[in-house]
């Protein structure tokens, strides 16, 4: 379990993850393309965020 609440977002394109970025400029936001190591390092409270970014669907 993460012990703590975040939001989660998947883009679609860069533009798109690069504005989002800068919309949640006044939170800590992670960016990171998929797999499991955002989820077992919160796991482990090696990582913290308010925010998420996922940008592995952006192809371009």
């Amino acid at each position: 379990m993460i012990p703590f609440d975040f939001e989660y977002y998947r883009p679609d394109s860069l533009d798109g993850a690069i504005e989002l970025f800068h919309t949640l400029d006044d939170k800590k936001t992670e960016i990171f393309c998929g797999g499991t190591e955002f989820i077992t390092f919160a796991r482990n409270n090696q990582l913290t965020a308010d925010a998420v970014i996922d940008i592995k669907c952006i192809t371009s």
